[in-house]
């Protein structure tokens, strides 16, 4: 499972989520905090996302 939320996360620029995750793959009985991890790293995506609709709708707007 950690390999496969490893490759995910990886794909969509969550770094230290896709690092974390590595780590578990090779300390599978460690503590790590990956859901706090996984979730902020999902919050900094939105708001990246909500950042380039706002640029795309401007561009847009400017362009008309």
């Amino acid at each position: 499972m950690a390999h496969q939320l490893k490759s995910s996360c990886a794909s969509m620029g969550m770094r230290s989520a896709s690092r974390m995750c590595a780590a578990l793959e090779q300390q599978p009985l460690a503590d790590f905090s990956l859901r706090e991890e996984v979730q902020l790293s999902l919050t900094e995506v939105e708001m990246w996302l909500a950042k380039e609709n706002l640029s795309r709708l401007a561009e847009a707007e400017h362009q008309k």
